[in-house]
């Protein structure tokens, strides 16, 4: 193209060739602007390999935001790069290629200072010479983005306009062409970062000011009583490269510090999804948060990147008197090699992140000013001797799921052990990313009498409570006091109980610890949703002076198995919980954890688990407060997966977990201990030398926990179950013959309707066969079905560019110009049909079940002002419903005047615990308001914890609202008059007619004596005429064949097609290699559950939405749409690829091994003037399901009308 490209938008413009639409999108023209919503144009007369492209958009005034999306390199629909504008939920610059069969790549996201807006026109440039990409916005001469794409399987093509669900205008559109080295010396404009990060200058001024800002820690006057002062707040700061003097020294001058917040890291707090990277980006689960920690770390007065080590130093001034009390500083967390010193001295030194510190100065006192000061290292001080390479979350989250696929399987896979001397990265620390540094959790300053209550330990059952008590007397003289104790509820202000613990004399020094039971009584008990919380105060006097109170926040509640349920306070309960909330990137934010947890409860869940990071005293004391129960894990993640630690790491976990569980032994919430989180040594492939000498190295945490926290049943290994390793042998081998204990509770991990097969494959309880052990407990604590987006609910970007995973549910709608809605839709209904399955199907052999990842499930999850929760957790809430009518639905489509004939279980789980009296359940089909159909179903009182099913045959009305019509199966649970719960479903109900899809008037040919093709052409009322002789075919009409194509016939097939004929291949397997030279058809049998559109605006979809060729019913199996799928050529313009399906899979970490689990399973190929189509779609389900009828009907009829 020598001349520029600069089309004038005409009223014709859309049907002279000039633009080609794509996708169902409304496309118009007015006034020389084109209009695309939910679709997109291109120009099919520019080729080009490297351009400029410019063009102006705007998204309307009307817009609810801006999302303005073009494209370039359009090779095809399924290979094309694209380039967006995006404000309002997102507010960013976008880059990405998009390819079929893994080829996709994210490419660049540049955030804006200023967020777009609706109403307003935006000019945009994209430069794309070789392998470089630029964009620029606006007049600028210098390009916000500019990335290498140096891996690309295609490299020109047209240039696009539109794509994104919403609205948007264009005009001014020019195409020009550039050399290949048009961008050889262009540089991007510094990152949005540097543009919100503080000059030097600034920076300087900003240290001044806050130095000058900062002041000492003041105590006016020393009380009788304990105080505990909080010493969060303004810090003083020295980075390790500022460190010129010696801050111990008398004289150290702090007048340059900087100020730093505490609690805080100073490097930003990341983690998983909110901190790994997918290649050179991060992985896309929250840009928003990603912005705000990084944009807080970079305009800190110091430069945080180049600080691996600082001092901390904070000034205490204390008043007269001081010298008689004791004085305690409490750090809830310092990461993560840190030595405490007071006045000067040495007084503490920690290794880990998450353990508290408690440091008693009370001889280092004065009255006056007392200076603290910390030492903080991100690493050991030797690190640079070592190059252990330090795996991303991610890989372990990789090697761990990859275990647990080889185990599903019956197969084993070799994972490499190495033994590794003491690192940095074998200290334990959770999940967080790049080392965190600082003091991240909160301090207290403890002033007290020096005889004073020490620690206290309640063990509650549900009518008394053991308290051990441990008090000291630090004075030079033997003292005498009385411990006495009461407990008063904290809200109704309600006495309890009360007593004297012991009056006993102490001698100088002495620490004692004193155990009694507290008197019957009848507390009112914690539980979900109801925080019963008690105050326990102990009080030592002495001769009538109070000498300390101490105060603990207790509540009674008891936990326990029998057999495979779970007692909690004497009666059973099914736990329905949440895993992995926003503790991990907001550990100290007190406001988002009581607004968090609060949601959650709102959502119906009860439970959850602290998640790879052991949550802080902010989080727990919102659970105790507000009625959350909390499994409370380790701090290991992924102990021992891939190597065995040095014997120090070892001991210095056991130590930090011991102080982690002293420190909250008495929080009620707590109601599991979990060990690690997927440490799965006993699934891995190692000789029984390497597995034993790791179950010994566990069994040594497990005897520390049982003795710490005898009061809370344990698991052992997050992703353990007891059936795994009794079928691998291990249990008996190695488990049993070494008295191995393996926790009280299995906890299998699964990822259903994500990596593993969705709920239909769990409908007949193959979940309770596979993972659990008669008599022995089970609740999966990580049970996954996906993870929306924080900022609009699209599946999170790692997951969609790397390993294709939302793909398999929703095809190409996964990507982000798309309507968020068609992700959250079937990410709801599979989480949902999860639960109810395990509800209706599992209540016995299961105690409950966490569902992962909860905090992705809610809009802006790390900040309380924003967040609110997405259409999956709407639905959890709906599943979670204490008393619940649970349908069993293996169909969702049905026929006007067909029967659905099914079960409805009754499951009561009520919050009070209480026998329903007589339920029905209210079973309505509507389609808005008009019901269409209902029926009463009528159950024996059915007391708590119990199921009931009734069957249900319910009769579809022949007249429907509509040819096709959605329509809801509502489920009203009534007693005693009152509607106490609520179910509903979506159903698809259409009209026999409406499932003939489109009737061609073509002749249809068939081979004589292929009866299957002959009734399906009777069955849609074509035009039919047998034939003998394939090879006498004219090229006229179609041949519709089903089964398999012998070898024979290849010639007079493609004879036929040259000729302009189109065959349909119906039921298809293996295919002659000579049928269809023009491309590799490589078959693969597997029942495919989901068919996802490529070409949504074909008419071999016409009718159908692009969610509901999906789930054909088979009985009580397994519902599927096709029965294989083939791999054909993608770049070839004689192939067609109609539809998508994927397997359930795990990670994809390459394109090449996309070909393992998915392909098309309806494509064809032209040949000559015609065209054959393969189908491998299931052909049988027509008669009973009308999406898979008129799909079926479309097909035989289709004009290839985009072939």
């Amino acid at each position: 193209m020598s001349q520029p490209f600069t089309p004038t938008f005409q009223a014709d413009s859309l049907k002279n060739g000039e633009w080609q639409t794509y996708d169902r999108g409304q496309f118009s023209v007015q006034d020389g602007v084109l209009t695309v919503t939910d679709g997109w144009v291109t120009a099919p007369g520019v080729q080009l390999e490297n351009a400029e492209f410019a063009f102006s958009a705007r998204c309307p005034q009307d817009a609810p935001q801006v999302q303005i999306w073009a494209g370039f390199r359009h090779y095809s629909r399924d290979y094309r790069y694209v380039v967006a504008l995006r404000g309002g939920n997102n507010n960013h610059l976008y880059l990405a290629r998009l390819g079929a069969e893994g080829y996709d790549k994210m490419l660049a996201l540049r955030p804006l200072e200023s967020s777009p807006m609706p109403g307003v026109w935006y000019d945009l440039r994209v430069v794309f010479a070789g392998t470089k990409i630029a964009v620029y916005l606006g007049d600028d001469q210098q390009p916000l983005m500019c990335v290498e794409d140096d891996d690309a399987p295609f490299n020109k093509g047209s240039v696009s306009l539109g794509g994104s669900y919403l609205p948007t205008e264009y005009k001014n559109v020019r195409v020009t062409e550039v050399a290949a080295d048009a961008l050889a010396n262009v540089e991007k404009q510094p990152d949005y970062l540097a543009s919100v990060t503080m000059t030097p200058d600034e920076r300087e001024h900003a240290r001044v000011r806050q130095r000058a800002a900062y002041r000492p820690y003041a105590v006016p006057a020393v009380h009788a009583d304990r105080l505990e002062l909080s010493l969060d707040g303004k810090w003083l700061f020295t980075p390790d490269y500022e460190l010129n003097d010696d801050p111990l020294a008398a004289n150290f001058d702090d007048s340059t510090a900087h100020v730093i917040d505490v609690p805080s890291a100073w490097i930003p707090l990341q983690a998983w999804l909110e901190g790994e990277n997918m290649r050179e980006l991060n992985k896309g689960m929250n840009d928003s948060y990603l912005v705000e920690e990084m944009t807080r770390c970079l305009n800190q007065t110091f430069d945080y990147r180049r600080t691996k080590s600082a001092w901390y130093r904070h000034y205490l001034d204390l008043p007269r008197g001081i010298e008689n009390k004791r004085v305690v500083l409490d750090f809830e967390g310092i990461a993560l090699i840190s030595a405490i010193y007071f006045n000067g001295v040495r007084v503490h030194e920690n290794i880990g992140m998450f353990a508290p510190q408690t440091v008693d100065v009370t001889e280092h006192v004065h009255a006056g000013r007392n200076t603290i000061a910390v030492e903080v290292h991100r690493r050991l001080t030797d690190e640079s001797e070592h190059a252990f390479k330090t795996s991303t979350v991610d890989d372990n989250y990789a090697t761990a799921w990859d275990i647990l696929d080889a185990a599903d399987k019956n197969e084993e896979i070799s994972t490499k052990v190495e033994r590794r001397e003491f690192c940095t990265d074998d200290i334990a620390h959770g999940f967080y990313m790049n080392n965190p540094g600082g003091i991240w959790r909160s301090v207290k300053l403890i002033i007290s009498d020096k005889v004073c209550v020490e620690d206290c330990y309640f063990r509650p059952t549900r009518e008394d409570a053991t308290i051990e008590v441990t008090y000291r007397n630090d004075r030079a003289t033997a003292e005498q006091a009385t411990l006495s104790y009461q407990l008063v509820h904290k809200t109704t202000g309600e006495y309890l109980c009360g007593g004297v613990g012991e009056d006993v004399t102490r001698a100088a020094g002495e620490k004692r610890t004193v155990s009694f039971t507290t008197p019957k009584v009848s507390p009112r008990l914690w539980g979900p949703g109801t925080p019963n919380l008690y105050d326990l105060k102990f009080t030592l006097e002495q001769d009538g002076d109070v000498l300390d109170t101490y105060h603990e926040q207790v509540g009674f509640r008891t936990v326990e198995f029998d057999g495979a349920t779970l007692m909690y306070n004497g009666s059973p309960l099914w736990v329905r919980g949440g895993n992995h909330m926003p503790a991990h990137v907001k550990p100290t934010d007190k406001l988002l954890a009581r607004k968090f947890l609060t949601l959650a409860l709102e959502q119906n869940v009860m439970a959850t688990r602290t998640h790879v990071a052991p949550w802080c005293s902010a989080w727990l004391d919102a659970a105790d407060e507000i009625g959350v129960m909390v499994s409370f894990e380790g701090t290991w993640s992924w102990l021992m997966l891939e190597h065995i630690p040095s014997e120090k790491s070892i001991t210095l976990w056991k130590e930090e977990l011991v102080k982690l569980a002293r420190r909250h032994r008495n929080r009620p919430s707590l109601f599991l201990m979990t060990m690690n989180n997927e440490m799965k040594f006993y699934a891995l492939d190692a000789p029984d030398e390497v597995t034993i000498e790791k179950g010994r190295i566990l069994e040594g945490g497990v005897r520390l926990m049982r003795k710490t926290l005898p009061h809370l049943p344990l698991v052992c290994d997050s992703a353990y179950h007891r059936s795994q390793a009794i079928r691998n042998g291990r249990y008996e081998r190695i488990i049993e013959k070494y008295g191995y204990d393996d926790g009280d509770m299995d906890d299998p991990h699964g990822y259903f309707g994500w990596y593993n097969p969705g709920f239909f494959h769990y409908m007949n309880g193959e979940f309770g066969d596979n993972y659990t052990v008669p008599g022995r407990p089970c609740m999966s604590q990580e049970c996954a079905t996906g993870y929306p987006r924080a900022e609009d609910g699209l599946p999170v970007r790692a997951y969609l560019f790397m390993h294709q995973t939302p793909q398999t549910t929703v095809g190409k709608k996964a990507y982000e110009h798309n309507d968020p809605r068609y992700f959250l839709t079937r990410h709801a209904m599979l989480t949902k049909g999860l639960l109810e399955t395990f509800r209706r199907v599992e209540h016995e052999r299961m105690c409950g079940v966490l569902l992962f990842a909860f905090e992705t499930w809610f809009y802006n999850q790390h900040d309380y002002r924003r967040i609110q929760p997405m259409l999956s957790a709407k639905r959890l809430k709906m599943a979670y419903q204490p008393v619940l009518a649970s349908a069993e639905l293996w169909g969702r489509h049905l026929y006007a005047g067909d029967t659905l004939d099914t079960s409805v279980t009754l499951i009561n789980d009520s919050t009070y615990k209480e026998t329903l009296n007589a339920p029905q359940v209210e079973v309505t089909l509507l389609v808005g308001d008009q019901v269409l159909a209902s029926e009463t179903l009528h159950y024996d009182s059915l007391p708590y914890f119990k199921t009931a099913a009734q069957p249900l045959s319910l009769t579809i009305p022949t007249d429907l609202p509509g040819d096709r019509v959605e329509a809801k199966l509502v489920l009203k649970v009534r007693v005693d008059g009152r509607v106490i719960s609520k179910n509903d479903y979506d159903l698809l109900l259409a009209s026999r007619a409406w499932g003939q899809g489109v009737t061609s008037a073509d002749t249809c040919y068939y081979r004589s004596g292929d009866d299957t093709a002959r009734d399906l052409l009777a069955q849609y009322g074509l035009k039919a005429e047998a034939v003998d002789d394939l090879s006498a075919l004219s090229g006229n009409g179609r041949l519709v064949l089903s089964g398999d194509v012998a070898d024979a016939d290849v010639a007079a097939l493609r004879a036929f097609a040259e000729k302009g004929g189109n065959v349909i291949l119906l039921g298809q397997k293996v295919l002659p290699e000579q049928l269809l030279p023009e491309t590799e058809t490589t078959f693969k049998e597997h029942r495919q559950e989901i068919l996802t559109m490529n070409m949504p605006e074909s008419t071999v979809f016409d009718g159908l939405d692009v969610m509901d060729p999906a789930w054909f019913t088979d009985g009580r199996h397994v519902p599927y749409v096709a029965f294989g799928r083939y791999s054909v050529d993608r770049f070839s313009p004689d192939v067609c690829v109609l539809a998508e399906t994927l397997e359930w899979h795990g990670y994809i970490n390459k394109p090449t091994d996309y070909k393992r689990f998915g392909g098309t399973p309806l494509f064809s190929v032209r040949v000559g003037e015609g065209h054959i189509l393969v189908s491998a779609l299931r052909t049988d389900a027509g008669s009973f399901d009308p999406v898979a009828s008129r799909l079926t009907g479309n097909i035989i009829s289709w004009d290839f009308d985009l072939a």
